[in-house]
């Protein structure tokens, strides 16, 4: 499948932004141009967006457990990517601190509960309709872990190739962010 982002800003070797085109194909940037000529790709309009790699943040106060009043993981995570941050790691400013398998366990439980994951759904959805034709003998086990294999290492370059982020001076609606994937890789 491949993925157009149309009229997008990113910046150039100078430091300056401009207006481009993006082709991706098998999840790898094939193309940056001022026009690419849409086929059959999937369209996303990035006028007035920033297109960027996705940002990391290695310093982030989640507070969960214990700290709730100030921050979740589900609302740290959320502001995470609106922001266009793919990887955050939260810091252990919890109460009780993860220093025991225990504790870190059930921390581990509430990110897998709680983390705001976009683009895992789509990942998911394929996933599953995979195992929907492997069970119903729609494709040979053979294609099935091929499949799932370039499933599995598309996902990850995907994720840590691009992200899409508002520009905060272009616009103020940011519930357009829901639709790009991306999703939160969260470290302790």
């Amino acid at each position: 499948m491949a993925i157009v982002i149309k009229n997008g800003l990113l910046f150039n070797k100078e430091g300056k932004l401009e207006q481009k085109d993006i082709k991706i194909e098998h999840n790898l940037v094939t193309e940056i141009t001022e026009d690419i000529q849409v086929k059959d790709e999937d369209v996303i309009d990035a006028t007035n967006l920033i297109v960027s790699p996705g940002f990391v943040d290695l310093h982030v106060h989640l507070r969960e457990p214990g700290g709730e009043k100030k921050e979740t993981i589900e609302t740290g995570t959320k502001a995470a990517a609106r922001g266009g941050f793919t990887t955050i790691a939260a810091m252990p400013n919890t109460r009780p601190v993860p220093d025991t398998k225990e504790h870190v366990e059930d921390l581990m439980k509430r990110i897998e509960e709680k983390a705001y994951k976009v683009a895992e759904t789509n990942y998911e959805k394929k996933k599953k309709e995979l195992e929907r034709q492997k069970e119903k003998s729609e494709i040979t086990i053979e294609k099935y872990r091929k499949e799932l294999e370039n499933l599995q290492n598309s996902y990850e370059r995907y994720i840590s190739l691009i992200g899409v982020m508002a520009d905060r001076y272009a616009r103020s609606d940011y519930d357009r962010m829901d639709s790009i994937d991306c999703e939160i890789n969260l470290c302790i």
